[in-house]
């Protein structure tokens, strides 16, 4: 869940900046779910280990892609925006 709403915040930043959003990172998020379905009924703890590794390695990937390949954008939608209500706030007190 961590990882989906990671997504769904970078995709806002880059939306608000003009760029385009993520889309094959919804597919390797849709790609662990069936190992995820199965780690309840494992017998045996190699096929849980091995299962949860199938799982949070890419989960892991992405975060990291993530924060190393959008904190520039975020900052920047962040600065952007508050110059925008600094600018905002200016006119309405003039």
């Amino acid at each position: 869940m961590i990882v989906y709403y990671l997504l769904r915040i970078t995709n806002v930043f880059r939306s608000y900046l003009d760029r385009r959003r993520h889309r094959w990172s919804y597919a390797v998020l849709a790609g662990t779910l069936p190992a995820a379905a199965f780690i309840p009924f494992v017998a045996t703890g190699r096929a849980f280990f091995l299962l949860e590794l199938a799982v949070t390695t890419p989960h892991f990937l992405l975060i990291l892609y993530l924060l190393v390949g959008d904190a520039n954008l975020a900052l920047r939608a962040v600065r952007r925006r508050f110059a925008s209500l600094s600018r905002q706030l200016d006119t309405s007190l003039s």
